[in-house]
């Protein structure tokens, strides 16, 4: 009877998390039907739909397992392991990156902040391997014709440059600092440099190295004048968008580099499926409840 009572209760479990599975998959599909594309320079502050292509907003990445260059990555390294009659791929380590990367369309570019979406890309390879490090080239041909076991599999998932990137989740345009804010800050930061090295400072000093008010007065003048000159050639009025997760728990926030039409078919499909053993699992449970009280 105990074991039975065990038997309910994991089929109980595993009824909730499909339905769960089906409500959340199935939600995402009707957001990204119901939602409208919005232009990047036009779009309204708070929750919207960017579609556009992938770019750097910086050096861009090397995937851990690939070496590929990429804006984003994802990736698991699992170790077959055998133990008496059982045997199951158990994971080693895995990641993601959470560096940002832009969204550009033809209005314009936004800051994607990828922490905590749900990111679908469309470039994801699996392959085995004899070393957690998955080896590159001559020695990836050397280990395919010598070795035939497999103990270990890699996975990695991309989203790389020029790759079409769908975006839903939280929108914030930043207004450009001011002019004379970026040289302030810009003077900061050359007297910071300048400190940091002291060689500068000394040089303005007296024979002890000490620099006197007046002297002072005229380093900081002295950034002040290459902070504007590098403003003045560097200046950047245009304003700042950036896409992140949203606070609500009700509001999705998805990344795929896949064509929206698709991507919510994806969704409803594994909605549908996870219905499906949602159902089955209800079943099962009144036939195993069937048979404890009838």
């Amino acid at each position: 009877m105990t074991e039975l009572w065990i038997t309910i209760a994991f089929v109980a479990i595993v009824a909730t998390f499909c339905l769960f599975f089906s409500l959340r998959s199935l939600s995402k599909a009707r957001l990204i039907e119901d939602t409208p594309t919005s232009k990047i320079s036009t779009a309204a502050q708070g929750y919207v739909e960017l579609i556009g292509s992938a770019e750097p907003d910086q050096e861009m990445l090397l995937a851990p397992l690939s070496l590929t260059r990429c804006l984003w990555y994802r990736f698991r390294v699992e170790r077959y392991d055998t133990s008496g009659k059982h045997a199951s791929w158990r994971l080693v380590r895995s990641g993601t990156s959470e560096r940002s990367f832009f969204l550009r369309d033809d209005s314009g570019k936004c800051h994607i902040h990828p922490e905590g979406a749900d990111v679908r890309p469309r470039q994801n390879r699996c392959w085995y391997g004899n070393l957690e490090t998955p080896v590159q080239g001559a020695e990836l041909a050397s280990e395919i014709l010598f070795n035939s076991a497999k103990k270990y599999r890699y996975t990695e998932s991309l989203i790389c440059q020029g790759d079409l990137l769908y975006a839903l989740g939280d929108f914030k345009t930043i207004p450009a600092e001011p002019m004379d804010v970026q040289v302030h800050t810009k003077a900061t930061e050359i007297i910071t440099q300048w400190k940091t090295h002291k060689s500068y400072l000394r040089s303005q000093g007296d024979a002890a190295g000490e620099v006197s008010q007046t002297e002072w007065q005229r380093v900081k003048q002295e950034a002040k004048k290459e902070a504007y000159e590098f403003v003045m050639a560097n200046y950047d009025s245009e304003p700042a968008h950036i896409l992140f997760n949203p606070q609500s728990d009700r509001r999705h926030f998805i990344l795929a580099s896949k064509n929206p039409l698709k991507l919510a078919r994806n969704y409803r499909l594994r909605g549908l499926a996870a219905l499906a053993g949602f159902l089955l699992m209800v079943a099962l449970l009144f036939h195993l409840v069937r048979d404890i009280f009838f």
